[in-house]
Order: structure tokens, then C-alpha cells, then sequence
């Protein structure tokens, strides 16, 4: 009964966490209520505060779980194995995932948009989190390439720190592309390889 109780109380936090993000990716936040976010799915308002103290706290809890599921995908993609192969593994699943749930990742960065108008702490605390998020996937990118050149698989040139954030940083803005496609209409992952490819021949270490 008690495993039945969490399991329900989890699908409720997740629940008020969907609705937050519709109501926060689409309002001004001084305008957003607790009372709106729960009443949207047909809870009380003390179903939503007997999980969430405020909206401040429901917000950076929103966040705190995209960047969660983001290291954990990861971790199961690259955790004990740190090769390539791994890693190009993750991107595309990656970028599939920004396919299938599209609508989903266009109100989450759509939210972030108003940062603006959070209070300095809250805004503070979730440019930690998201800095945290992509610290995890750069350090990942450097065990790999790590691996690599200790093992005499990439050039003994290439600077191990500046190349992972430069990989990061190109894959995160293919991701912004495919969300936001008023720039660029097309289906990125079609290309991944291609892309992936390109990085994989300039690092590698060419016979002689």
C-alpha cells in the first residue's frame, strides 16, 4: 500500500510539473498562480501546495527534473564506456528524443526565455542547475577524449577541455535549431552522422 501511495503521489507531482509548464511557458510569470496550475488538472489547491511550497519552488523543481532525465540519458549511453561510439549514440538519441517530443522541449526552453522576470535567486539557482547540466555533458566529453588520447586514438594536439565544450556547444545549438525550426525546416537528424563524422575525422589520428 505504501509503494502504491508514492507511485500515486509521483504521478501527481508529475502531473502539476506538466501543467507548470504549459501555464510558465506561455504567461508572464508574475501573473502565474499556484491555484491555476492545479485547478488546470482538476486538483485542489492544497493538492499542489502539499508538494510544492510556492511557485518559485515548483519552477526550479520543473528544471531540477529536465536536467536529471538529460544525466541520466547520458549516463546510460556513456557511463564505463567512453568511446565515440557512445557518444554519438547519445546525440542521436538525443536529438530523436527533440523529434518525438518536440512540443514538449519548445515550451521548456520557451520558459527559460522568461528568466527575466524570475526573482534573482530563483534565477540564480536555476542557471546553476542548467550550468551543472551542461558541465556533466562536457566532462563526459572529455573522459572520452581522454580515453582516446591516452590510448593513442586522437592527436596529441588536440586541447582536451576547449575541444568537449566545442562539441557541446555545436550539439546543443543543432538542438535549438530542430526546436525552433524558423530558421532551419529540416530534420537534423538526417544529418547527425554526417556532422558526427566530420568531428570523428578531424580528431582521429591519421596513419601515416
Amino acid at each position: 500500500m505504501a509503494r502504491k501511495t508514492k507511485e500515486e503521489a509521483d504521478r501527481t507531482k508529475q502531473r502539476l510539473l506538466e501543467s507548470a509548464l504549459e501555464v510558465m511557458s506561455n504567461r508572464p510569470y508574475s501573473s502565474v498562480s499556484m491555484t491555476e496550475i492545479a485547478e488546470r488538472i482538476g486538483f485542489s489547491k492544497g493538492a499542489i501546495y502539499w508538494h510544492f511550497r510556492n511557485k518559485h519552488d515548483l519552477l526550479i523543481k520543473l528544471v531540477d527534473t529536465s536536467c536529471s532525465r538529460a544525466d541520466e540519458e547520458m549516463m546510460k549511453f556513456t557511463g564505463g564506456e567512453y568511446t565515440l561510439g557512445s557518444l554519438r549514440a547519445y546525440y542521436k538519441h538525443m536529438l530523436g528524443t527533440v523529434l518525438r517530443n518536440n512540443d514538449v522541449c519548445t515550451k521548456f526552453h520557451r520558459l527559460l526565455w522568461h528568466r527575466q522576470e524570475w526573482p534573482e535567486d530563483v534565477r540564480d539557482k536555476v542557471t546553476r542547475l542548467l550550468v551543472g547540466r551542461i558541465d556533466n555533458e562536457r566532462r563526459s566529453i572529455e573522459k572520452v577524449l581522454t580515453n582516446l588520447q591516452s590510448n593513442g586514438k586522437i592527436r596529441k594536439d588536440i586541447h582536451i577541455k576547449e575541444t568537449a565544450i566545442c562539441i557541446s556547444a555545436a550539439f546543443q545549438g543543432i538542438f535549438m535549431f530542430q526546436i525552433d525550426d524558423t530558421f532551419y525546416n529540416i530534420d537534423f537528424s538526417k544529418h547527425l552522422d554526417f556532422f558526427f563524422d566530420a568531428i570523428q575525422d578531424k580528431l582521429l589520428e591519421k596513419a601515416a
